[in-house]
């Protein structure tokens, strides 16, 4: 992404369809899919997904600094990709951890806490 920023745009419509249906995918293999957020960690290879996605992160929030600084605009679709690398490394973290046999641990939020059932 680095030289899609500095330079020619290199991230492509199809190559963001490619890794939306890949995450889509990774989804489906989780039964009941995402009940929420849960606290990084689990097995090695899941911990070592979510330290991935944190650059992840990272990436977002340089990219929204970088629009904010009025000097350049990063394209849209680097935003787009970016964020779905994110969401992709969280799936495959919890994909692992399920595969494992690792129980994750939900993260509640002491700020907004999740209404009553």
């Amino acid at each position: 992404m680095n030289g899609s920023v500095r330079g020619k745009l290199a991230i492509t419509e199809l190559e963001l369809s490619e890794l939306k249906t890949d995450y889509h995918a990774i989804r489906e293999r989780l039964e009941g899919g995402f009940s929420g957020f849960v606290l990084p960690g689990g097995c090695r290879v899941a911990s070592e997904l979510h330290l991935a996605r944190c650059q992840a992160k990272k990436v977002v929030r340089a990219l929204v600094a970088i629009e904010h600084s009025g000097k350049k605009s990063p394209a849209d679709i680097l935003f787009k990709y970016a964020n779905l690398v994110a969401n992709t490394l969280y799936a495959l973290a919890s994909l692992t951890n399920f595969i494992e046999g690792v129980e994750e641990v939900e993260f509640v939020s002491k700020s907004y806490p999740m209404p009553k059932k």
